[in-house]
């Protein structure tokens, strides 16, 4: 029913509250057949990285497809069985209406709103004489999906109302299970039998503690409001990576899942709607309040916030999947986009929620140095953790393809440890999680990868570098940067740590017979993709961004990154396709030239970015006309996140830098952010004037602060 009526867009609203953007945006019309959603339009996005869902335009979960995303809740985690290994689809849930005695079926007009400081969506939908306001939000800190309808008679008239929520949980040959009415409640107790066998419950509450669905009289212009929790429950909830089977096994018979839904809704009876809404809503609110952006650009700024928004719905427990849906292969774990998403949260001083990417890399470490050297002592051939994984890291889950040759990943997975430290400077996580990651990914390349050519000339032999290139590409550039970066964060690591001297002069050394072997243009003046290149790739920025290893006068790196600039369109996607810059790589190209002390391009390429947003504000792969592939994308927000913050505070051949990349036109911006040299920086400019700068160590003290870009624009 819900998938057959459409409306028509009516505009963008967007408004504000305090420092952060709420993105809304309206859509109103004649309902029916005829009717069309606007162009580009996908539903908005609920999570708290666990449960993942989209609110379609009534406020409801239909049989809809908007491009190739399904309006239904999925548990991250909760899949079947590999190599596909897909997430398990957990119904929907719908609220029912009817308007004396019929049926009222969809709205003829709605607007739908997305809130991001208060990660909750609100639907007004315009029936026959009544109006539904539906909020929906799925808690932060509880695996419970909230509902409010508050229905107004509008019409001048009386109305007699039935209401409800119906949850529908389709077949499936590997799920059994049964609904029950349980004192006014309807519950779902079942198992999956998939990659784990998990025994759940869906249960479906009013939250006065009444019957789900009620009847009631609207008098001329009353207002009436019911709430409904959907809660839900299972036994990989109390299961860790690196918990043994006896101890998960304890955890599930001494907390079942009935009970512990029994127990939840109990709570949620205590508290109502209400109650645990001002919890998700205060934890929310916190999350923003860590750092605070704010341009002049609306667009930018849009972006920006709901980037924010979205990194921290798509933070699970064990790491950071492109997207908790099928279509985004299936939530599983890349060591390469994980790193942009990483990068987005740790600039934007979301520590604790960033710390969560390298802690599981540390959490699955075993499996990965098992994968590198099954025979042998851990410590000598390094870790070589999987292409794509599922939440254990014990298998690759990739399917069949010349991806599975990549291994600049490991130079990824290195940068968001050091990252972390960059950023936090807290030494002991360094000790204990993160030197070990970062040590693991460079002795898997100097023991595995380094070729000597003698001379003092080194490289890294025939891999997979970006796909566009094709396999076995020889002195690949990016993989190579990728190698380096992660022989001199280990040294570096170790020099904090004062431990393994002697490795990590062997480290260095080798990087920079790296650096001597790496593809240079037949006529020597830039480097190219790989050797014998006459293509252009994305990847001959990758010693700026993601590998920072040369400085900003470096002229081999400066002109191979202005080269790819300048001809960009004609590689600017991921695959071969499209005529346009996705934003993914708009914001590798911003933070590149950031790193190059640029002033006008990265600014450029941000607007580019953010002016191939979705309705919503949120990114895709690609969104250019013709051509739409995977909305909310969390890759592309993480990239587009750290761009603008680096825009703002940045480190730049060793020296910290404020608003290197701001453009002469801004005259009125602030901000809060870290810096990658372990300070707090607070900063704004008002009519272009700096009114206050200031700086704050995050834990140790700080070196040398350059504050001349500030200076340049703003006086």
């Amino acid at each position: 029913m819900y998938g057959n009526r459409h409306s028509r867009h009516a505009g963008i609203a967007i408004t504000a509250a305090a420092s952060i953007a709420v993105c809304g945006i309206a859509f109103a019309g004649v309902g029916g057949a005829g009717g069309v959603l606007p162009d580009g339009y996908c539903p908005p996005l609920i999570s708290n990285g666990d449960l993942n869902m989209l609110v379609d335009w009534w406020g409801g979960q239909g049989t809809n497809v908007y491009f190739n995303l399904r309006t239904e809740v999925y548990w991250q985690g909760r899949r079947g069985v590999a190599r596909e290994a897909p997430l398990f689809g957990f119904g929907r849930f719908n609220p029912t209406m009817s308007i004396d005695g019929v049926d009222a079926g969809c709205p003829g007009e709605w607007t739908q709103t997305l809130d991001i400081t208060n990660a909750i969506v609100e639907t007004v939908g315009r029936y026959a004489g009544v109006e539904t306001s539906t909020r929906t939000f799925c808690a932060l800190h509880r695996n419970v999906v909230g509902v409010r309808r508050t229905f107004t008679a509008t019409d001048g008239k009386r109305h007699s109302l039935t209401c409800g929520m119906d949850y529908n949980l389709p077949p499936h040959d590997r799920l059994a299970g049964e609904w029950k009415e349980i004192g006014g409640m309807r519950r779902y107790t079942g198992r999956t039998y998939g990659h784990r066998v998990t025994d759940f419950t869906i249960s479906v509450v009013a939250a006065d503690g009444g019957g789900v669905s009620r009847s009631f009289s609207l008098a001329p212009g009353e207002t009436r409001t019911v709430d409904w929790f959907i809660v839900f429950t299972d036994t990989l909830e109390l299961e860790n990576v690196g918990d043994s089977n006896s101890l998960c096994a304890e955890r599930r018979r001494a907390h079942p899942p009935v009970a512990r839904a029994d127990a939840l809704c109990r709570e949620l009876a205590r508290g109502g709607w209400d109650g645990l809404f001002s919890e998700h809503s205060r934890r929310w609110n916190a999350y923003f309040g860590e750092s605070f952006v704010r341009v002049p650009d609306a667009r930018l700024q849009r972006m920006y916030d709901v980037a924010q928004y979205h990194l921290r719905c798509n933070a699970g427990r064990w790491g950071f999947p492109v997207g908790i849906f099928p279509h985004h292969w299936q939530g599983k774990y890349f060591g390469f986009d994980a790193t942009y998403m990483h990068d987005g949260l740790v600039a934007s001083g979301h520590f604790d929620v960033a710390r969560r990417c390298p802690d599981w890399r540390h959490a699955v470490m075993p499996w990965a140095e098992r994968r590198q050297g099954y025979y042998q002592k851990p410590g000598r051939y390094g870790a070589r953790w999987m292409w794509m994984s599922l939440e254990d890291g014990d298998i690759d889950v990739a399917g069949i393809g010349f991806w599975q040759d990549h291994i600049f990943a490991m130079g990824t997975i290195a940068r968001s440890a050091w990252t972390q430290y960059l950023y936090s400077r807290d030494v002991a996580w360094l000790a204990a999680k993160g030197y070990p990651v970062i040590r693991n990914c460079a002795l898997f390349f100097r023991n595995n990868w380094v070729f000597e050519d003698g001379g003092g000339v080194a490289h890294i032999g025939r891999c997979t570098d970006l796909e566009r290139l094709g396999p076995s590409r020889d002195r690949a550039f990016l993989t190579t940067c990728g190698a380096i970066y992660a022989m001199r964060a280990a040294a570096d690591a170790a020099g904090i740590l004062s431990t393994n001297a002697t490795e990590s002069a062997d480290f260095r050394a080798a990087a920079d017979r790296l650096v001597k072997g790496l593809p240079v243009s037949p006529d020597g003046t830039r480097y190219v993709a790989y050797e014998g290149c006459e293509e252009e790739s994305v990847g001959t920025l990758g010693g700026l961004y993601p590998f920072p290893v040369f400085r900003s006068t470096d002229t081999l790196q400066a002109n191979a990154a202005r080269h790819f600039i300048a001809a960009g369109r004609a590689a600017g996607n991921m695959y071969p396709m499209g005529t346009k810059v996705c934003p993914w790589y708009a914001g590798k190209m911003a933070a590149s030239m950031i790193m190059l002390g640029d002033s006008r391009e990265p600014y450029r390429w941000l607007s580019e970015a953010a002016s191939a947003q979705g309705l919503f504000g949120e990114t895709w792969e690609i969104n250019e006309p013709g051509l739409r592939l995977h909305p909310w994308f969390a890759t592309a927000s993480g990239m587009c996140a750290y761009a603008l913050a680096q825009m703002l505070v940045a480190e730049i051949d060793g020296v910290l830098h404020i608003a290197p990349g701001v453009p002469d036109g801004w005259k009125d911006y602030a901000f809060r952010l870290p810096s990658p040299g372990g300070a707090w920086v607070e900063c704004e400019v008002r009519d272009g004037k700096v009114v206050h700068l200031s700086f704050k160590p995050s834990r140790d003290a700080v070196s040398t602060i350059d504050v001349r870009h500030v200076f340049r624009q703003a006086r």
